[in-house]
């Protein structure tokens, strides 16, 4: 059996989310990030391309289209999304899978799956809160309160 969580099988729609909710926060975040791993790229591999972008992309849509796509051969971001989602490969899945979303989650956001048509074999299971990775849970369990990283152990010894 498999377990996912929160994957991201759209990604055009989940950089819309990630550029749009919360003024940006996490948008802003996500290229602070890919800024020091560029830094780091530039001094590991002077020659590269794509290591000096200037100016410095404003959102994550323009950093895929000037950096993520080029680097690995898709003609621009809208491409790289379009080809690298699975959201219309999820009625294919023949292997048992439990998929974990949050209503809440900023980043891969629930309603991706409202019209998404999963295989026989597939499970989606929706919590209210949870955000992106965090499913917290006021109560102790194994030691802490992520309850996730438990669910997905049994989900996994179910199958």
């Amino acid at each position: 059996g498999a377990v996912t969580v929160a994957p991201p099988v759209d990604l055009e729609t989940s950089c819309q989310k990630i550029t749009s909710q919360h003024l940006g926060f996490y948008d802003r975040s996500f290229l602070r990030s890919l800024r020091k791993h560029l830094t780091l790229r530039a001094r590991v591999y002077p020659d590269c391309p794509y290591a000096q972008l200037s100016p410095f992309p404003t959102t994550l849509h323009d950093f895929d289209d000037q950096f993520t796509a080029p680097v690995n051969g898709f003609d621009g971001a809208s491409d790289y999304y379009q080809q690298s989602s699975s959201k219309d490969d999820l009625s294919k899945i023949t292997t048992p899978t439990t998929i974990l979303i949050a209503e809440d989650d900023p980043v891969v956001p629930a309603e991706i799956f409202s019209d998404a048509e999963l295989s026989a074999s597939t499970m989606l299971l929706r919590t209210t809160r949870g955000g992106h990775l965090g499913y917290l849970s006021g109560r102790l369990r194994q030691g802490d309160h992520r309850w996730m990283d438990w669910k997905v152990i049994e989900l996994l010894l179910e199958n």
